[in-house]
């Protein structure tokens, strides 16, 4: 009989890598030359959760960014340039579309340290979850920086400039957010810098929080 988790341990630990930044499953068949049903085949085998959920995310945010082709939206130009007077019924349209289909906005960038301090965060809780869906009712949902669902842990990166101007004009702010999760159950935990940190502040940032 063989052993598959003994075949495909090599091939594994690299499509791994590509989840944890993001890569869809036709992304990482590319990359690695491989067919896309033989990828998620591999991922099955090792049934990490963490792993298949986070793919399941980046496979999303691939179906959404093409989109933009569906929808005859050219790279580089705004709704207004495209479609003029009906510029604000088409981001409607759109709204509807992905929402519809399940699939989150991904005007959302995770930033390169968030996807440090996520490394960072699998080393010491290797079923941490990156942009974790949180449903808080039927039609709306949050999203998590860093999840460990099993010991309902949330652990937020902030870079403060760009995160105090989102503060305005997102649906759930932080001290909202922070209070549903509380109240379910989830321990917070918010890493705030004025600057990109490096990976060596992550982590002594997030053991000196984790070990309180």
């Amino acid at each position: 009989m063989i052993d598959y988790t003994k075949k495909y341990k090599k091939e594994y630990k690299i499509i791994c890598t590509l989840i944890v930044y993001g890569f869809s499953t036709t992304q990482i068949a590319k990359k690695i030359k491989l067919s896309w049903p033989t990828v998620l085949k591999i991922v099955r085998i090792f049934n990490e959760s963490n792993m298949l959920s986070k793919l399941k995310q980046n496979n999303n945010h691939s179906r959404a960014k093409g989109f933009k082709s569906v929808a005859g939206h050219s790279r580089g130009k705004t709704y207004e340039q495209l479609y003029g007077s009906k510029a604000t019924e088409m981001k409607q349209k759109r709204s509807k579309w992905l929402k519809k289909n399940n699939i989150r906005k991904f005007a959302k960038r995770i930033s390169k340290p968030q996807r440090l301090l996520y490394e960072i965060v699998l080393h010491k809780f290797p079923t941490a979850i990156l942009d974790y869906e949180f449903k808080i009712k039927d039609d709306h949902k949050i999203y998590l920086d860093i999840a460990i669902p099993e010991l309902k842990i949330n652990i937020e990166y902030d870079g403060m400039y760009w995160h105090n101007l989102n503060q305005k004009t997102i649906r759930t702010p932080d001290k909202k957010r922070d209070k549903i999760l509380e109240q379910a159950g989830w321990k917070v935990y918010r890493m705030q810098y004025n600057s990109n940190p490096s990976k060596e502040t992550l982590a002594s940032d997030f053991y000196s929080i984790i070990i309180q």
